[in-house]
């Protein structure tokens, strides 16, 4: 075998070994292209998750936060219901107080009729015509009175007595029906149809059948009873003082009329409008002490449990 033989063997032998070098080369760098991709695709997976799962954690995060967060709907009907407890609250005791009086009124009135026999009228004008002289109550029986005067006993029905002495027995006071606390109308149902047991028990906002309710409730109570017998005291004075301006007026306007001139007359007329006017100043001092003691009692108002209201 010649020297050129040889080396063509080589050179062929060598290309064979390069050429298979190569091949094995390009197989190596496939496959790690492919491991590759492969795991860029199961990191894109991961990614995707991991962004799914902040997502679903964004959403947990605010669906959380909106729970927490009061509902405005449900703030605004626990202010109502907060409202209404007061309002019934008033009622309640305007209710009560209405009680009271009609019971003072009753009271006073049988305590005018018992004590009324003996009352001196002195001259007593039944009519425009007949006047009874030195009259004086004796006895009521039967809804009929007995007046003694100066030619006899008269019989008078009540009805027909004259002002001064009903004024004295306190009759003709005419009281309205009672007020009575409005129920809330039932919830209708269509024919057919049955009621929900829970419509009339449903809730709304906070629970307020707890300890801590009732006992706002129960001061409640109590707070608007002081409150209006407070807002009555006023109301009372106001009154009182009304009368006296007219009393007061009446007064100077009759002695106005008389035209007297005698000295000791004007002297005690002055004197008794001045009297009016003291006792005004000093009713309106209690009033303004009384309007004072409504505007504190208004400050003083219970606070609902866990209320901003």
């Amino acid at each position: 075998m010649n020297d050129g033989n040889v080396w063509g063997y080589l050179f062929a032998f060598l290309g064979v070994v390069g050429l298979a070098g190569g091949v094995h080369l390009m197989m190596e760098t496939d496959k790690a292209t492919e491991e590759l991709a492969m795991v860029q695709s199961q990191l894109d997976g991961v990614e995707r998750a991991i962004r799914g799962q902040q997502a679903n954690l964004a959403q947990r995060k605010q669906a959380y936060e909106d729970r927490m967060r009061p509902d405005p709907l449900i703030a605004e009907l626990d202010k109502v219901a907060i409202e209404q407890l007061e309002v019934e609250a008033a009622i309640s005791a305007l209710l009560a107080e209405d009680e009271d009086l009609r019971k003072q009124i009753t009271n006073l009135q049988a305590q005018a009729m018992a004590s009324a026999p003996g009352t001196e009228f002195n001259d007593l004008a039944l009519s425009e015509s007949k006047i009874l002289h030195n009259a004086k109550l004796q006895k009521i029986e039967n809804d009929i009175l007995s007046i003694t005067h100066s030619d006899g006993v008269a019989k008078v029905p009540i009805a027909s007595a004259p002002m001064r002495i009903k004024n004295r027995l306190l009759v003709g006071i005419a009281l309205e029906a009672p007020p009575r606390r409005k129920s809330l109308p039932e919830p209708s149902t269509k024919p057919g149809a049955t009621a929900s047991p829970n419509v009339s028990t449903q809730k709304y906002g906070r629970d307020r059948d707890t300890p801590e309710w009732n006992k706002y409730k129960a001061d409640l109570a109590e707070y608007e009873k002081k409150l209006l017998n407070s807002r009555l005291r006023v109301q009372a004075l106001e009154n009182e003082a009304k009368t006296l301006q007219m009393q007061g007026s009446a007064a100077l306007i009759s002695n106005s009329m008389s035209g007297t001139t005698s000295p000791s007359r004007r002297y005690y007329a002055r004197v008794t409008v001045d009297a009016y006017n003291q006792r005004i100043i000093e009713i309106r001092r209690k009033m303004d002490a009384a309007m004072l003691e409504v505007t504190r009692m208004e400050g003083l108002r219970p606070k609902a449990p866990d209320s901003d209201y």
